[in-house]
């Protein structure tokens, strides 16, 4: 399972920017969903896949997209 947090706990992501990384992460990892936590405290979950499934640059191309660094979440939210 991926599960990932952005940085900047009080960042929230707009519609548009939601259904973009939902749209990277399903292609590029080729998974039927994901879930993607709007915030404030902006989170992501992929069940499917392993945390090494998921690339340098596609951990890059999300960052860009939500404006913030990701870092592996240990807990659940």
């Amino acid at each position: 399972m991926i599960r990932l947090l952005a940085e900047g706990r009080e960042l929230a992501l707009s519609e548009q920017q939601v259904s973009r990384v939902k749209f990277w992460l399903c292609e590029v990892l080729s998974t039927a969903r994901c879930r993607v936590t709007a915030g404030p405290g902006v989170g992501i979950v992929v069940l499917d896949r392993e945390p090494d499934d998921l690339t340098p640059w596609l951990q890059r191309h999300v960052e860009e997209v939500i404006g913030c660094e990701l870092a592996p979440d240990p807990g659940s939210f």
